[in-house]
């Protein structure tokens, strides 16, 4: 047993130099990379700055004012002794030239701009502008005439008001009024000189009133079977009565100087809630003792806006508000294109006929009746135009024969001759599609003879 626990110990200790000696053979065998330091031309590092960049470390590069850097401003340095990304360099930036400023001049040194204007007038804008990144920083300079400045107006001396006092700022072109102690003041608490005159009106102090003594009124009993709601800091008091009573007087009392307004009201067991009015145009169904239920009906043609229940209460009042019978409206009708439509009224029952323009059918319902459900029946209908039939061939004007006369009565040509002239062929002609059935005829004089 010994022997293997001997064996045990001298085979960890030969693993453990091994392992140790091949370790720093290793560290020894790898150099440590290092990266050359960078240098920017008009640049510099704004983090990460040291004496020996080795592999892994990071710098922030950044340039000079005037410069515009062209690259990554993050680089880091490899175990191959580079840096990536690449360093960046610095490109310097121009901006356009500054003209002078009208009735001024301009001075550039360096990448600085700075404005003078000539006597008599003042500069407004920026006095310096600065290149950076390149464009100019500021605002455009120009130079203006300075302007005089008329004299402060002279407004006639103020008196202080009784029981107050005046005080005069802004080199005395503003007066504040103010009162005394147990005064207020009435009228305008600050006037100002314009134009030499002063603005609004003189005012007054006046004597502050004093507020009367706040209102006390004794405290109220709640009735027999109710209660009290006291509000308004305790100036309005509000009865009311337990289930199963109602209030005998005036449910609100208000705490005056004099007292409290009314008397006080009870609260007395009821016998039955009062009769209800049918609604117009309809009718109610009900019996007065507590509990029981009314049903409202409005007859036809109306509906009802409302609820159609209402319960009679333990205090004797009918529950809600009795509900009202409106007639049933239809919503109103359009025409439809190329027609027309008449309607006897919008309500329930009214009827709407549709009629078409000359050329156009009817393709829908021709009648429409206005419904319960406040709905007209069916749908609009539309007006669709008719088949056109293609024009009736005519026959042209026929020339009227030499001698003779010719006219047109409907589609037939009727001839005639001066006199002395006699018509040869036919004295009337009728047109057939547009053609003329026979040939005109023509005049030929008569002869006459003497023996």
């Amino acid at each position: 047993m010994k022997l293997y626990l001997v064996l045990f110990l001298a085979l960890i200790s030969a693993v453990v130099v091994s392992s140790t000696g091949s370790s720093s053979h290793s560290d020894s065998s790898r150099s440590i990379a290092r990266c050359p330091k960078p240098v920017i031309q008009y640049g510099f590092i704004r983090k990460g700055r040291r004496n020996v960049y080795t592999s892994g470390k990071k710098v922030i590069i950044a340039c000079r004012s005037g410069y515009q850097l062209i690259g990554q401003s993050k680089v880091r340095c490899l175990r191959s002794g580079h840096w990536r990304p690449r360093l960046p360099y610095c490109k310097k930036v121009g901006c356009s030239k500054l003209p002078a400023p009208s009735y001024g001049r301009v001075w550039i040194k360096g990448l600085v701009a700075t404005f003078r204007c000539n006597k008599g007038f003042i500069l407004k804008g920026s006095s310096k502008r600065v290149c950076k990144s390149g464009s100019w920083t500021g605002s455009p300079t120009r130079c203006v005439p300075k302007v005089t400045l008329p004299p402060p107006p002279s407004c006639p001396k103020l008196a202080a008001p009784s029981n107050g006092k005046i005080t005069l700022r802004n080199s005395g072109t503003k007066a504040v009024y103010t009162c005394n102690s147990g005064f207020k003041l009435r009228g305008n608490s600050k006037r100002f000189c314009k134009s030499n005159k002063w603005t609004g009106s003189q005012p007054t102090c006046v004597p502050k009133v004093t507020a009367p003594p706040p209102l006390m009124c004794p405290r109220l009993a709640a009735p027999a079977n109710g209660q009290i709601v006291l509000s308004s800091g305790g100036l309005k008091a509000v009865y009311k009565c337990n289930n199963g009573f109602i209030l005998k007087g005036s449910s609100t009392r208000h705490c005056t100087r004099q007292g409290w307004t009314g008397s006080a009201p009870t609260c007395e067991r009821p016998v039955k809630c009062p009769r209800l009015a049918d609604p117009e145009n309809g009718d109610v169904k009900f019996q007065q003792s507590v509990g029981s239920t009314a049903m409202y009906t409005c007859n036809r043609g109306f509906r009802l806006i409302g609820s159609d229940r209402r319960t009679c209460q333990q205090n004797g009042v009918w529950s809600g508000q009795q509900p009202k019978c409106k007639s049933i409206f239809c919503p109103k009708l359009f025409a439809p294109r190329y027609g027309s439509v008449q309607q006897t009224g919008n309500t329930y029952g009214a009827r709407a006929v549709y009629q078409c323009n000359d050329g156009f059918q009817l393709d829908g319902n021709t009648d429409r009746n206005c419904l319960l459900s406040g709905q007209w029946s069916g749908s609009t209908p539309t007006c669709k135009a008719l088949p056109t039939r293609p024009p009736p061939k005519v026959c042209k004007h026929p020339y009227a024969p030499k001698f003779g006369f010719v006219s047109v009565i409907g589609s037939v040509a009727h001839y005639s001759c001066s006199q002395g002239y006699k018509l040869i062929g036919y004295k009337s002609i009728p047109c057939v599609g547009g053609v003329w059935q026979y040939r005109p005829p023509y005049c030929s004089p008569q002869y006459q003879y003497h023996y």
